[in-house]
Parts: structure tokens; C-alpha cells; sequence
């Protein structure tokens, strides 16, 4: 770390006394206040900064939200909350040795590009940007075509290799809007503004869900009751994709009787993420109650959604799964699903391989220790079967050649006559 030689502020224009350019101003600034802190630094997204120390440090639950307090005395005697969603991203810096050690000896330095760029270089390193942008415009005060500087302070070259502010260049040149840290073409911000206003809509209408379904997991009693009874009212498709992630949670697995509720609600929002959804708890839950109401609830809509799901299920390897996604299948009567039936009639798996064992001879008297090894065998998929004949009305069992030659000649088109004419 560089470290400064502890004199007067002041005396840091020394060097090069005649300049009043902006660079020197800020310099002067930003140092001064970095002599006056005194404890923890913290930055308002109104652009307010305040240092004190903090007494007290607390996750509160606000609007049904976890948020973080501090109680900071910024006078002797003088306290003020301050709450995170209040401070831009990591606005909170607690007093580092770095920002204390700085301001202890912050005095003359020598006036040069060289130096202040060392500096601002440290300052970065150090987390400490403030005081890296005043060591930049101090540079652009000593070299006003400094290319890091005017990068580093927000400037951009425009279409004639002229230096000017960024917001100019990609604002009044280019269109475009500043929003959360980026620069965006209108349409796209708006379109990126509309996700984030449905995203607030359905955190808005998932407060009530949120807290019922956290009692329902917990209470017992009326508490329980009160809870089921909201959920089991909830008709809002905001909450859809929140009771997607509490039904497909395997983490934080829910009582059945609270999935079969779920399930219940989802089956009221007619989309393609429900069906899609409960497809997938229909395969994987571990409850058979709960794949069942799922599969029940794909009957009356999301058939559509829902048969990809399934048949991206018999292209697996587990032959459980193979034979619930038929079964899936021939329950939402689907169809043009010929060849991915047809691939998943039998499964190759392996067999045996266990642990070690004792292979005697009656003859020769010895006897070997080994392990045996899995062998490859091909499983019949009875269901994938069932499906395939219920959808074909024929049956060829197992044989995929008889399969296959049955579908080309229903299906394939008539040869043409190769004959010349005359």
C-alpha cells in the first residue's frame, strides 16, 4: 500500500499551485472528508453519505421481508436507523485499516499523472472508489487527454474521437436510457421494465401464500385450519409460479395433504408452466396420491404442455420412470408418439455386480474370493407396451421388427411406377 505523508491537506496543491481546475476541487474534497471519518461509511441511493459508528445491527422482517437495521450514533449522543433497502448495492463499508491509515496520513504528494495514478490504482484495490475517482479527475486536471482518467470519471469518445460525457455519447447520440447500471434501448428497457413489474406483482400476491404455507408446515390446530383455508381460496394465477417451486421443492418436501392442495390451486390456472409442472410432480413426487391428482388434473387441461414432459421421460434410463411417462401418456390419450414408444419397448440395463464372495471347487479343494461382475440385460418395458397397443390398436409384443414393418406399410408412402413409357 502507498502511504501518504502525514501534513495538511492544504498543502497538496503545492505542486502546480496555479491550477483551479475541477480535478484539484474534488481532490480537496473528497480528501478532506476522508480525514473526517471516524467509523462506518454508508451510501443512500439519493446519493447521501454518512459515517458513524454503529451500536446495534438487526434482520428485521419487513413487508414480509428479511431486511438488515443498523442503529449508528453519527454525533455523540445522536442515533439514526439506517435500513439496508435503503443504500445502493454493498453501500455498507465498515471502517477498514486501509480508509483509516489513509486518512491518518493523507498530506503533500507529488503532482504528477504518475502518482495520482499509482494512487487511484491502490485506492481500488483497497475498496475504496471515492477516493480512486478524485485521484482521476486530479489527473485529467494535470492531463486533460488522460484516456484511463476520462475512462475511469465517466467519459466516452464520441464519433469525432472527441472526449465527452458518456450519458452524452450513448444517450443524446446513440438513444439509449440508463437504468440500474446499464445503458438500454428504450424498447428493451421497456420490455426488461415490464418483467420486473410482473415480477413485483407476483412477489405482491404470494405474501398471503408465503406466510400460510409457512404455518400450514409448522401449526397445528385452528393456526392450521386458518392456514389451509386461505391457500385453499387463493385464485390469483400470479401465485402460480410460488406454488410451482412448493410443489416441485424436494429440498423442503411438504406434507401430501398440502401438496394435494397445491395441486388443487395450480389446476385452476389453465397454462402451459402449470401443466408442465404437474407433469413433472406427477413423475417424481414421492407421494402416490399426489401423481395421481396431478395426472387427473392434466385430464381436464394441459395435455398439450404435458406430453413432451412425459415423452422426455422415456428417453431416460430409469425403468420405473420409462414405464410411469407411458402410463402418462396412455392416460392424456396422446398421440404421434409412435417411434419414441417404440424406442423405449425395452430398456438395456445392468444386472448384479455385488460385493465380494467365495467361489469353492468340491474337487481340487480350493477356493476364490472375487467380486461378479454386472452383466447387460434387456428389460421389457410392459407399460411403454400397453401404450403403444392401446394407441395402434395392434399388438406385436416386444418385436420391434414386426413393429416397425407394421407402421411402413400403413404409413409409408405407395412405390410409383418405375417403369419408361413406351
Amino acid at each position: 500500500m502507498i502511504i501518504l505523508k502525514a501534513e495538511a491537506v492544504l498543502n497538496i496543491s503545492r505542486s502546480g499551485s496555479g491550477r483551479s481546475a475541477m480535478g484539484l476541487a474534488a481532490l480537496l474534497v473528497v480528501l478532506s472528508q476522508a480525514m473526517s471519518v471516524k467509523g462506518d461509511i454508508f451510501r443512500y441511493r439519493d446519493g447521501r453519505v454518512i459515517s458513524g459508528t454503529v451500536t446495534d445491527e438487526k434482520t428485521k422482517t419487513i413487508h414480509e421481508a428479511p431486511v438488515r437495521v443498523w442503529v449508528v450514533e453519527v454525533e455523540k449522543g445522536v442515533f439514526i436507523r439506517v435500513l439496508e433497502s435503503e443504500l445502493v448495492r454493498n453501500g455498507y463499508e465498515p471502517l477498514s485499516e486501509a480508509r483509516t491509515q489513509y486518512a491518518a496520513n493523507v498530506g503533500s504528494v507529488e503532482q504528477t499523472v504518475e502518482t495520482h495514478a499509482a494512487l487511484a490504482g491502490e485506492c481500488m484495490k483497497l475498496g475504496m472508489p471515492d477516493l480512486a475517482r478524485a485521484h482521476f479527475l486530479r489527473i485529467l486536471d494535470l492531463d486533460p487527454l488522460n484516456s484511463p482518467a476520462r475512462v475511469a470519471t465517466g467519459y466516452a469518445l464520441d464519433e469525432n474521437r472527441r472526449w465527452v460525457k458518456k450519458e452524452v455519447v450513448m444517450g443524446e447520440n446513440r438513444g439509449k436510457v440508463f437504468h440500474k447500471g446499464r445503458w438500454w434501448f428504450p424498447e428493451m428497457l421497456a420490455i426488461e421494465q415490464s418483467k420486473e413489474a410482473a415480477k413485483d406483482k407476483a412477489l405482491a400476491a404470494s405474501r398471503d401464500l408465503v406466510r400460510w404455507n409457512a404455518t400450514a408446515r409448522t401449526a397445528t390446530g385452528a393456526h392450521l385450519q386458518a392456514a389451509l383455508n386461505g391457500i385453499s381460496q387463493i385464485n390469483d394465477p400470479l401465485v402460480a409460479g410460488t406454488l410451482i417451486d412448493y410443489l416441485l421443492d424436494t429440498r423442503r418436501a411438504a406434507p401430501p395433504e398440502l401438496k394435494l392442495m397445491y395441486v388443487d390451486v395450480l389446476s385452476r390456472f389453465e397454462n402451459p408452466a402449470v401443466a408442465q409442472a404437474l407433469a413433472r410432480a406427477s413423475m417424481t413426487d414421492a407421494s402416490e396420491a399426489v401423481r395421481n391428482a396431478c395426472l387427473s388434473a392434466l385430464g381436464r387441461y394441459g395435455r398439450e404442455a404435458a406430453i413432451p414432459v412425459y415423452v422426455g421421460y422415456l428417453g431416460g434410463k430409469d425403468v420405473a420412470q420409462i414405464n410411469s411417462a407411458a402410463y402418462g401418456l396412455r392416460q392424456l390419450q396422446a398421440e404421434g408418439i409412435f417411434f419414441p414408444l417404440l424406442n423405449a419397448l425395452t430398456t438395456k440395463q445392468l444386472q448384479g455386480g455385488g460385493g465380494a464372495g467365495i467361489n469353492a471347487s468340491p474337487t481340487s479343494g480350493t477356493f476364490s474370493t472375487g467380486a461378479s461382475k454386472p452383466i447387460e440385460v434387456e428389460v421389457q418395458n410392459q407399460e411403454v407396451l400397453n401404450t403403444l397397443s392401446a394407441m395402434t390398436g395392434q399388438s406385436f409384443g416386444f418385436d420391434r421388427a414386426a413393429w416397425i414393418a407394421w407402421y411402413a406399410n400403413k404409413y409409408a408412402p405407395p412405390a410409383g411406377d418405375l417403369r419408361r413409357d413406351p
